[in-house]
């Protein structure tokens, strides 16, 4: 097992910080999440760990030591996305580039449009 962090979903991540909260050691999280059957924190971490969920059991365990960053949500990345190319189209017209930043000005109206055709919104995108 490499000591680099991993990368959990957002819902695995609080289910850790909740077990964290109450002072559970490692081996308790690793054995309370193999036998979930009614606490949601705990299903959540055997489902990710245990049950084809995206993890894996020597996953969670490499999280509970050395640590684990959160997954971006698809709504986190398009709103990055759409912030980057108004900022860059914001400089490009400082910059006295027209063509650039009615490019990038038209890439973050795509965004958004697509965003109104699929039926989602996101706050600070077309919300």
């Amino acid at each position: 097992m490499n000591n680099a962090k991993v990368t959990v979903t957002k819902e695995v991540a609080e289910a850790i910080e909740d077990s964290r909260g109450l002072r559970m050691s490692n081996f308790n999280i690793m054995r309370q999440a193999h036998g979930a059957v009614v606490s949601p924190t705990y299903l959540t971490l055997k489902r990710w760990a245990f049950g084809g969920g995206g993890g894996s059991s020597d996953l969670l365990m490499q999280a509970l030591v050395n640590g684990y960053t959160v997954s971006k949500t698809p709504e986190e990345k398009v709103r990055e996305y759409y912030d980057r190319c108004r900022e860059k189209r914001d400089q490009a017209e400082m910059d006295d580039r027209s063509f650039a930043a009615e490019h990038l000005d038209g890439q973050a109206i795509g965004a958004s449009i697509t965003l109104d055709i699929l039926g989602i919104k996101i706050e600070g995108v077309n919300a």
